[in-house]
């Protein structure tokens, strides 16, 4: 049902959720709050961000959308790797 179970271990997945929702989060508020932000330069920088982020994400089946990890996992009632997302986003 879409389940998304890392090729990782369980360590890696979650050192990489925080270190991945850390750095997204530290550019968006870096480059989008302030008097003198520059919308297209925001966009540009977040947009870059989400991109390098989904390209490494793949190749670790870790999805960028807590939500892509969270609705499959309920669904089918395998929430075997569900923990990691949730505790890593809140922790990032």
């Amino acid at each position: 049902m879409g389940v998304t179970l890392p090729e990782l271990l369980v360590v890696e997945v979650f050192i990489f959720e925080i270190i991945f929702v850390f750095f997204l989060i530290f550019v968006i508020f870096n480059v989008a709050t302030g008097i003198k932000e520059i919308r297209i330069i925001a966009e540009i920088a977040i947009g870059g961000v989400v991109l390098l982020e989904s390209i490494c994400r793949t190749n670790y089946r870790c999805p960028i959308n807590p939500a892509r990890s969270i609705a499959p996992a309920r669904a089918s009632g395998n929430m075997a790797a569900l923990w990691r997302y949730i505790l890593a986003l809140i922790i990032g």
